[in-house]
Protein backbone atom coordinates (compact mmCIF):
# COMPACT_ATOMS: atom_id res chain seq x y z
CA UNK A 1 0.00 0.00 0.00
CA UNK A 2 3.17 2.38 -0.08
CA UNK A 3 1.63 4.30 -3.06
CA UNK A 4 -1.77 4.69 -1.78
CA UNK A 5 -1.60 5.15 1.77
CA UNK A 6 -4.44 4.62 4.13
CA UNK A 7 -7.56 3.09 2.39
CA UNK A 8 -10.77 1.78 4.64
CA UNK A 9 -10.81 -1.12 5.93
CA UNK A 10 -13.02 -2.72 3.65
CA UNK A 11 -11.27 -1.86 0.91
CA UNK A 12 -8.95 -3.68 -1.05
CA UNK A 13 -5.63 -2.68 -2.71
CA UNK A 14 -5.45 -4.91 -6.38
CA UNK A 15 -3.79 -4.26 -9.56
CA UNK A 16 -4.93 -3.17 -12.70
CA UNK A 17 -4.41 -6.95 -14.37
CA UNK A 18 -6.91 -8.22 -12.11
CA UNK A 19 -9.73 -5.98 -12.97
CA UNK A 20 -9.57 -5.31 -16.33
CA UNK A 21 -10.78 -7.38 -19.52
CA UNK A 22 -8.31 -6.01 -21.69
CA UNK A 23 -4.76 -4.35 -21.73
CA UNK A 24 -3.36 -3.00 -25.10
CA UNK A 25 -3.02 -0.78 -27.39
CA UNK A 26 -3.10 0.11 -31.22
CA UNK A 27 -0.86 0.91 -33.47
CA UNK A 28 -0.24 3.35 -36.47
CA UNK A 29 -1.81 2.64 -39.80
CA UNK A 30 0.33 1.68 -42.81
CA UNK A 31 1.51 4.81 -44.18
CA UNK A 32 1.18 7.30 -41.33
CA UNK A 33 -0.05 10.38 -41.32
CA UNK A 34 -0.39 9.97 -44.87
CA UNK A 35 -3.78 7.92 -44.57
CA UNK A 36 -5.23 10.51 -42.09
CA UNK A 37 -8.40 12.33 -43.46
CA UNK A 38 -10.96 14.96 -42.35
CA UNK A 39 -13.89 12.64 -41.83
CA UNK A 40 -14.29 8.86 -41.18
CA UNK A 41 -13.36 7.15 -38.04
CA UNK A 42 -11.98 8.80 -35.24
CA UNK A 43 -8.11 8.33 -34.71
CA UNK A 44 -7.28 8.74 -30.62
CA UNK A 45 -3.92 9.80 -30.66
CA UNK A 46 -2.52 10.91 -27.58
CA UNK A 47 -2.31 14.63 -27.70
CA UNK A 48 -6.64 13.74 -27.73
CA UNK A 49 -5.71 12.38 -24.40
CA UNK A 50 -6.17 14.32 -20.97
CA UNK A 51 -6.59 13.78 -17.34
CA UNK A 52 -10.24 15.81 -17.82
CA UNK A 53 -11.56 13.92 -20.80
CA UNK A 54 -11.16 13.47 -24.64
CA UNK A 55 -9.81 16.60 -26.87
CA UNK A 56 -11.31 16.25 -30.01
CA UNK A 57 -11.00 19.20 -31.53
CA UNK A 58 -7.84 18.37 -33.57
CA UNK A 59 -8.53 14.59 -34.17
CA UNK A 60 -7.98 13.05 -37.03
CA UNK A 61 -9.68 10.48 -39.09
CA UNK A 62 -9.11 6.90 -40.75
CA UNK A 63 -11.29 5.32 -43.30
CA UNK A 64 -13.51 1.92 -42.66
CA UNK A 65 -10.98 -0.09 -44.68
CA UNK A 66 -7.96 1.26 -42.17
CA UNK A 67 -10.20 1.10 -39.04
CA UNK A 68 -11.03 -2.81 -40.05
CA UNK A 69 -7.69 -4.12 -40.20
CA UNK A 70 -7.19 -2.65 -36.70
CA UNK A 71 -10.25 -4.23 -35.19
CA UNK A 72 -8.83 -5.53 -32.32
CA UNK A 73 -7.91 -2.21 -30.83
CA UNK A 74 -11.26 -0.22 -31.00
CA UNK A 75 -12.40 1.93 -28.18
CA UNK A 76 -15.07 0.95 -26.43
CA UNK A 77 -17.57 2.85 -24.23
CA UNK A 78 -16.31 3.17 -20.60
CA UNK A 79 -12.38 2.14 -21.25
CA UNK A 80 -10.30 4.00 -20.07
CA UNK A 81 -7.32 5.18 -22.31
CA UNK A 82 -3.79 5.58 -20.91
CA UNK A 83 -1.02 7.19 -22.41
CA UNK A 84 2.09 5.33 -22.42
CA UNK A 85 4.50 7.14 -24.06
CA UNK A 86 6.26 10.49 -24.48
CA UNK A 87 5.80 13.71 -22.64
CA UNK A 88 2.40 13.02 -22.27
CA UNK A 89 2.91 9.50 -20.41
CA UNK A 90 0.36 9.15 -17.90
CA UNK A 91 -2.55 11.33 -19.19
CA UNK A 92 -5.83 9.28 -19.03
CA UNK A 93 -9.33 9.93 -20.10
CA UNK A 94 -12.55 7.76 -19.71
CA UNK A 95 -14.68 7.25 -22.72
CA UNK A 96 -18.17 8.74 -22.14
CA UNK A 97 -19.00 10.82 -24.42
CA UNK A 98 -21.12 9.85 -27.55
CA UNK A 99 -17.73 9.72 -30.17
CA UNK A 100 -18.80 6.86 -32.40
CA UNK A 101 -16.66 4.43 -33.88
CA UNK A 102 -13.03 4.96 -32.95
CA UNK A 103 -9.34 3.50 -32.94
CA UNK A 104 -6.30 4.57 -31.32
CA UNK A 105 -2.66 4.73 -32.23
CA UNK A 106 0.76 2.44 -30.20
CA UNK A 107 1.00 5.55 -28.12
CA UNK A 108 -2.49 4.68 -26.03
CA UNK A 109 -3.44 1.83 -24.01
CA UNK A 110 -6.75 0.59 -23.75
CA UNK A 111 -7.63 -0.49 -20.23
CA UNK A 112 -11.26 -2.43 -20.91
CA UNK A 113 -12.89 -2.46 -16.83
CA UNK A 114 -14.37 -5.65 -15.83
CA UNK A 115 -17.61 -4.28 -14.94
CA UNK A 116 -18.42 -7.19 -12.18
CA UNK A 117 -15.34 -5.87 -10.23
CA UNK A 118 -14.71 -2.16 -11.31
CA UNK A 119 -16.69 0.61 -12.21
CA UNK A 120 -15.71 2.51 -15.45
CA UNK A 121 -16.00 5.90 -14.39
CA UNK A 122 -13.95 5.00 -11.01
CA UNK A 123 -11.04 3.29 -12.56
CA UNK A 124 -10.56 6.22 -14.90
CA UNK A 125 -10.42 8.68 -11.55
CA UNK A 126 -7.84 6.20 -9.77
CA UNK A 127 -6.01 6.68 -12.86
CA UNK A 128 -5.55 10.28 -12.47
CA UNK A 129 -5.13 10.19 -8.88
CA UNK A 130 -1.42 11.22 -7.10
CA UNK A 131 -0.79 7.53 -6.17
CA UNK A 132 -1.25 5.68 -9.63
CA UNK A 133 0.22 8.72 -11.56
CA UNK A 134 3.31 7.94 -8.79
CA UNK A 135 3.67 4.42 -9.40
CA UNK A 136 3.59 5.39 -13.70
CA UNK A 137 6.05 7.76 -12.83
CA UNK A 138 8.49 5.69 -11.14
CA UNK A 139 8.73 3.62 -14.16
CA UNK A 140 11.20 6.26 -16.17
CA UNK A 141 14.10 5.90 -16.93
CA UNK A 142 15.75 8.77 -15.60
CA UNK A 143 14.45 11.92 -18.35
CA UNK A 144 13.87 9.65 -21.31
CA UNK A 145 10.54 8.11 -20.74
CA UNK A 146 10.50 5.54 -22.18
CA UNK A 147 7.03 4.28 -21.06
CA UNK A 148 5.50 1.73 -19.99
CA UNK A 149 4.63 -1.96 -21.11
CA UNK A 150 1.43 -3.16 -20.64
CA UNK A 151 3.05 -5.73 -18.07
CA UNK A 152 3.80 -2.71 -16.10
CA UNK A 153 0.04 -1.36 -16.72
CA UNK A 154 -1.77 -4.60 -15.47
CA UNK A 155 0.99 -4.28 -12.35
CA UNK A 156 -0.69 -1.17 -11.53
CA UNK A 157 -2.27 -0.76 -7.87
CA UNK A 158 -5.44 0.85 -7.42
CA UNK A 159 -7.83 0.35 -4.40
CA UNK A 160 -11.25 -1.20 -4.86
CA UNK A 161 -14.23 -0.53 -3.04
CA UNK A 162 -17.44 -2.35 -3.15
CA UNK A 163 -19.14 -0.76 -6.91
CA UNK A 164 -22.01 0.29 -4.86
CA UNK A 165 -19.30 2.63 -3.05
CA UNK A 166 -17.32 3.14 -6.36
CA UNK A 167 -20.30 4.57 -8.11
CA UNK A 168 -20.78 7.03 -5.53
CA UNK A 169 -17.57 7.73 -5.80
CA UNK A 170 -18.01 8.18 -9.46
CA UNK A 171 -21.35 10.85 -9.07
CA UNK A 172 -19.78 12.78 -6.62
CA UNK A 173 -16.60 13.55 -8.59
CA UNK A 174 -18.57 14.35 -11.83
CA UNK A 175 -20.51 16.57 -9.82
CA UNK A 176 -17.70 18.11 -8.32
CA UNK A 177 -15.38 18.40 -10.91
CA UNK A 178 -17.88 19.73 -13.78
CA UNK A 179 -18.35 22.78 -11.69
CA UNK A 180 -14.79 23.00 -11.43
CA UNK A 181 -13.95 22.03 -14.76
CA UNK A 182 -16.60 25.34 -15.87
CA UNK A 183 -14.86 27.63 -13.40
CA UNK A 184 -11.81 26.64 -15.74
CA UNK A 185 -13.59 26.98 -18.81
CA UNK A 186 -14.88 30.19 -18.22
CA UNK A 187 -10.74 31.19 -17.15
CA UNK A 188 -9.46 29.48 -19.72
CA UNK A 189 -12.24 31.43 -22.63
CA UNK A 190 -11.22 34.82 -21.00
CA UNK A 191 -7.78 34.19 -21.67
CA UNK A 192 -8.42 33.37 -25.13
CA UNK A 193 -10.27 36.74 -25.14
CA UNK A 194 -7.32 38.73 -24.14
CA UNK A 195 -5.07 37.17 -26.45
CA UNK A 196 -7.45 38.07 -29.51
CA UNK A 197 -7.55 41.99 -28.21
CA UNK A 198 -3.46 41.56 -27.80
CA UNK A 199 -3.44 40.31 -31.04
CA UNK A 200 -6.07 42.55 -32.48
CA UNK A 201 -3.73 45.65 -30.55
CA UNK A 202 -0.66 44.87 -32.29
CA UNK A 203 -2.41 44.63 -35.78
CA UNK A 204 -4.15 47.64 -35.64
CA UNK A 205 -1.42 49.86 -34.19
CA UNK A 206 1.23 48.93 -36.75
CA UNK A 207 -1.00 48.88 -39.75
CA UNK A 208 -2.66 52.35 -38.34
CA UNK A 209 -0.35 53.78 -36.11
CA UNK A 210 -0.77 54.85 -32.12
CA UNK A 211 -3.98 55.57 -30.74
CA UNK A 212 -5.16 59.65 -30.76
CA UNK A 213 -3.89 60.05 -26.87
CA UNK A 214 -1.00 57.71 -26.85
CA UNK A 215 0.52 59.44 -30.26
CA UNK A 216 -0.54 63.05 -28.25
CA UNK A 217 1.83 61.91 -25.67
CA UNK A 218 4.91 60.47 -27.94
CA UNK A 219 4.59 64.18 -30.14
CA UNK A 220 3.22 62.68 -32.87
CA UNK A 221 0.03 63.64 -34.69
CA UNK A 222 -2.97 61.97 -33.12
CA UNK A 223 -4.58 62.24 -36.21
CA UNK A 224 -2.78 61.70 -39.62
CA UNK A 225 -4.22 61.97 -42.99
CA UNK A 226 -4.57 58.47 -44.20
CA UNK A 227 -3.97 56.97 -47.66
CA UNK A 228 -4.19 53.96 -50.06
CA UNK A 229 -1.11 52.00 -49.55
CA UNK A 230 -1.96 50.31 -53.23
CA UNK A 231 -2.40 46.45 -52.20
CA UNK A 232 -6.29 45.83 -51.62
CA UNK A 233 -6.58 43.52 -48.75
CA UNK A 234 -4.27 45.72 -46.86
CA UNK A 235 -6.39 49.00 -46.90
CA UNK A 236 -5.35 52.37 -45.25
CA UNK A 237 -1.92 53.40 -43.83
CA UNK A 238 -1.06 56.91 -41.93
CA UNK A 239 0.12 58.99 -45.12
CA UNK A 240 3.69 59.63 -43.91
CA UNK A 241 4.37 55.74 -43.59
CA UNK A 242 5.99 53.79 -46.56
CA UNK A 243 4.97 50.27 -47.65
CA UNK A 244 8.02 48.23 -48.43
CA UNK A 245 9.26 44.61 -49.06
CA UNK A 246 11.28 43.30 -45.63
CA UNK A 247 13.87 41.63 -48.01
CA UNK A 248 14.86 45.08 -48.75
CA UNK A 249 14.97 45.93 -45.16
CA UNK A 250 15.82 42.62 -43.38
CA UNK A 251 18.64 39.77 -44.40
CA UNK A 252 18.29 36.32 -43.06
CA UNK A 253 21.02 34.60 -41.22
CA UNK A 254 21.27 30.95 -42.94
CA UNK A 255 25.02 30.39 -42.33
CA UNK A 256 25.29 27.07 -40.77
CA UNK A 257 28.42 25.85 -38.42
CA UNK A 258 29.58 22.26 -37.29
CA UNK A 259 29.28 20.80 -33.98
CA UNK A 260 32.94 20.01 -34.27
CA UNK A 261 33.45 23.68 -33.14
CA UNK A 262 31.92 23.82 -30.24
CA UNK A 263 33.65 20.06 -28.76
CA UNK A 264 34.96 21.20 -25.00
CA UNK A 265 32.74 24.28 -24.68
CA UNK A 266 30.05 25.47 -23.16
CA UNK A 267 27.33 27.09 -26.10
CA UNK A 268 24.39 29.60 -25.26
CA UNK A 269 21.45 27.80 -27.60
CA UNK A 270 18.15 29.27 -28.31
CA UNK A 271 15.94 26.23 -29.56
CA UNK A 272 11.99 26.25 -29.30
CA UNK A 273 11.37 24.62 -26.30
CA UNK A 274 13.95 26.61 -24.11
CA UNK A 275 12.24 30.01 -26.17
CA UNK A 276 8.77 28.71 -25.46
CA UNK A 277 9.47 27.94 -21.69
CA UNK A 278 12.21 30.73 -20.55
CA UNK A 279 11.87 33.43 -23.64
CA UNK A 280 15.37 32.66 -24.03
CA UNK A 281 18.12 30.05 -25.00
CA UNK A 282 20.02 27.90 -22.27
CA UNK A 283 23.36 26.89 -22.02
CA UNK A 284 24.34 23.82 -23.22
CA UNK A 285 27.58 21.25 -23.19
CA UNK A 286 28.77 21.78 -26.76
CA UNK A 287 28.93 18.19 -27.59
CA UNK A 288 24.89 17.93 -27.19
CA UNK A 289 24.67 20.07 -30.11
CA UNK A 290 24.12 17.17 -32.48
CA UNK A 291 22.95 19.21 -35.75
CA UNK A 292 24.83 22.34 -37.40
CA UNK A 293 23.11 25.58 -35.96
CA UNK A 294 23.21 29.03 -36.98
CA UNK A 295 25.21 31.17 -35.50
CA UNK A 296 24.15 34.54 -33.98
CA UNK A 297 26.47 37.68 -33.76
CA UNK A 298 24.58 40.54 -33.49
CA UNK A 299 21.04 41.19 -31.75
CA UNK A 300 18.70 38.81 -34.12
CA UNK A 301 14.87 38.21 -34.63
CA UNK A 302 14.23 34.40 -34.36
CA UNK A 303 10.73 33.35 -36.03
CA UNK A 304 10.38 29.53 -35.66
CA UNK A 305 9.17 28.37 -39.05
CA UNK A 306 6.96 25.38 -37.26
CA UNK A 307 2.91 26.09 -36.79
CA UNK A 308 3.43 29.48 -37.52
CA UNK A 309 0.12 30.95 -36.42
CA UNK A 310 1.21 30.24 -33.05
CA UNK A 311 5.22 30.87 -34.17
CA UNK A 312 7.59 31.17 -31.36
CA UNK A 313 9.25 34.58 -31.32
CA UNK A 314 12.38 35.80 -29.23
CA UNK A 315 15.23 38.95 -29.72
CA UNK A 316 18.25 37.25 -29.29
CA UNK A 317 21.55 39.02 -28.31
CA UNK A 318 25.41 37.33 -28.77
CA UNK A 319 26.30 36.30 -25.56
CA UNK A 320 29.52 35.74 -24.14
CA UNK A 321 29.23 31.92 -25.18
CA UNK A 322 29.57 30.63 -28.49
CA UNK A 323 25.80 31.88 -29.66
CA UNK A 324 23.47 29.46 -31.99
CA UNK A 325 20.42 29.02 -32.65
CA UNK A 326 18.18 26.10 -33.93
CA UNK A 327 17.49 25.88 -37.73
CA UNK A 328 13.89 25.78 -37.09
CA UNK A 329 14.06 29.91 -36.41
CA UNK A 330 14.49 32.17 -39.35
CA UNK A 331 17.47 34.50 -38.10
CA UNK A 332 16.64 38.76 -39.06
CA UNK A 333 18.94 40.86 -39.30
CA UNK A 334 17.69 44.47 -39.53
CA UNK A 335 20.43 46.89 -40.53
CA UNK A 336 18.03 50.01 -40.86
CA UNK A 337 14.92 48.86 -38.52
CA UNK A 338 13.90 48.80 -34.86
CA UNK A 339 13.68 45.17 -34.12
CA UNK A 340 11.24 44.98 -31.03
CA UNK A 341 9.17 47.21 -33.86
CA UNK A 342 9.63 44.14 -36.32
CA UNK A 343 8.68 41.94 -33.78
CA UNK A 344 5.56 43.18 -33.11
CA UNK A 345 4.66 43.20 -37.28
CA UNK A 346 5.86 39.28 -37.12
CA UNK A 347 3.01 39.09 -34.44
CA UNK A 348 0.13 41.12 -35.82
CA UNK A 349 -2.60 39.65 -37.77
CA UNK A 350 -1.73 40.02 -41.58
CA UNK A 351 1.67 38.43 -41.01
CA UNK A 352 -0.20 35.09 -39.61
CA UNK A 353 -2.43 35.52 -42.12
CA UNK A 354 0.02 35.64 -44.72
CA UNK A 355 1.71 32.53 -43.51
CA UNK A 356 -0.83 30.54 -43.32
CA UNK A 357 -1.73 30.82 -47.31
CA UNK A 358 1.56 29.57 -47.38
CA UNK A 359 2.83 27.68 -44.67
CA UNK A 360 3.05 23.56 -45.59
CA UNK A 361 0.97 21.05 -43.93
CA UNK A 362 2.26 17.56 -42.60
CA UNK A 363 -0.59 16.69 -40.17
CA UNK A 364 -2.63 19.14 -38.53
CA UNK A 365 -0.69 19.56 -35.49
CA UNK A 366 2.25 19.59 -37.27
CA UNK A 367 2.61 22.82 -39.96
CA UNK A 368 5.56 25.02 -41.10
CA UNK A 369 6.84 27.82 -42.79
CA UNK A 370 9.43 28.24 -45.61
CA UNK A 371 12.25 30.42 -44.50
CA UNK A 372 11.44 32.80 -47.53
CA UNK A 373 7.82 33.17 -46.62
CA UNK A 374 8.94 34.92 -43.50
CA UNK A 375 11.52 36.90 -44.99
CA UNK A 376 9.70 38.41 -47.91
CA UNK A 377 6.75 40.14 -46.83
CA UNK A 378 5.12 43.84 -47.30
CA UNK A 379 5.47 45.69 -43.99
CA UNK A 380 4.64 48.99 -43.05
CA UNK A 381 7.46 51.48 -42.33
CA UNK A 382 7.29 54.66 -39.93
CA UNK A 383 10.15 56.42 -39.37
CA UNK A 384 12.84 54.72 -36.63
CA UNK A 385 11.74 57.36 -33.99
CA UNK A 386 8.13 56.59 -34.48
CA UNK A 387 8.63 52.71 -34.54
CA UNK A 388 9.89 53.21 -31.38
CA UNK A 389 7.28 55.00 -30.16
CA UNK A 390 4.94 52.62 -31.49
CA UNK A 391 6.79 49.46 -29.58
CA UNK A 392 6.92 51.34 -26.56
CA UNK A 393 3.21 51.80 -26.22
CA UNK A 394 2.72 47.99 -27.19
CA UNK A 395 5.69 46.66 -24.82
CA UNK A 396 3.47 48.59 -21.77
CA UNK A 397 0.31 47.35 -23.09
CA UNK A 398 1.05 43.84 -23.81
CA UNK A 399 2.63 43.27 -20.42
CA UNK A 400 -0.79 44.31 -18.51
CA UNK A 401 -2.50 41.84 -20.59
CA UNK A 402 0.51 39.75 -20.14
CA UNK A 403 0.08 39.57 -16.27
CA UNK A 404 -3.36 39.55 -16.03
CA UNK A 405 -2.88 36.55 -18.15
CA UNK A 406 -0.58 35.25 -16.05
CA UNK A 407 -2.89 35.58 -13.10
CA UNK A 408 -5.51 33.84 -14.85
CA UNK A 409 -3.15 31.06 -15.69
CA UNK A 410 -2.05 30.72 -11.83
CA UNK A 411 -5.87 30.55 -10.73
CA UNK A 412 -7.03 28.05 -13.21
CA UNK A 413 -2.96 26.01 -11.94
CA UNK A 414 -4.86 26.41 -8.19
CA UNK A 415 -8.04 25.03 -9.64
CA UNK A 416 -6.50 21.74 -11.47
CA UNK A 417 -4.54 21.11 -8.35
CA UNK A 418 -7.73 21.30 -5.93
CA UNK A 419 -9.20 18.75 -8.56
CA UNK A 420 -6.36 16.61 -8.57
CA UNK A 421 -6.41 16.11 -4.71
CA UNK A 422 -9.77 16.37 -4.57
CA UNK A 423 -9.98 13.17 -6.87
CA UNK A 424 -6.84 11.61 -4.94
CA UNK A 425 -9.15 11.69 -2.00
CA UNK A 426 -11.93 10.23 -3.14
CA UNK A 427 -10.64 7.13 -4.39
CA UNK A 428 -8.25 6.48 -1.47
CA UNK A 429 -11.38 6.56 1.04
CA UNK A 430 -10.05 9.81 2.65
CA UNK A 431 -13.89 11.33 1.66
CA UNK A 432 -16.60 8.98 2.47
CA UNK A 433 -19.33 9.49 -0.24
CA UNK A 434 -21.51 6.24 0.49
CA UNK A 435 -24.28 8.37 1.48
CA UNK A 436 -24.30 10.94 -1.67
CA UNK A 437 -26.70 11.31 -3.97
CA UNK A 438 -26.45 13.11 -6.97
CA UNK A 439 -28.71 16.64 -7.05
Amino acid sequence: MEWLGDVPEHWEATTVGKIAAKVGSGKTPRGGAEVYGDQGVIFIRSQNVHNEGLRLDDVVFIDEEVDEEMAETRVLHGDALLNITGASLGRCSGVFEEIGPANVNQHVCIIRPDRSRVDPAFLWRAFVSAGTQSQIFSYENGSSREGLNFQQVRGLLITRPPLSEQRAIADFLDERTRKLDVLIEKKQDLIEKLQEKRTALISQTVTRGLPPEAAKAAGLNPHPKMKDCGIPWWGEIPEHWELKRSDAIVSSGRTQISPELFKDREVFHYSIPTVQEFGTGAIEDGERIASAKQPINRITLLVSKLNPRKATICIAEKKEQPTVCSTEFVALYAENCYLQYLKYVTLSELFRQRLDSRVQSVTRSHQRAESRDITRFWFTWPSISEQQCIANFLDYKTAQMDALIERLISTIKVFKEYRSALITAAVTGKIDVRSYTRD
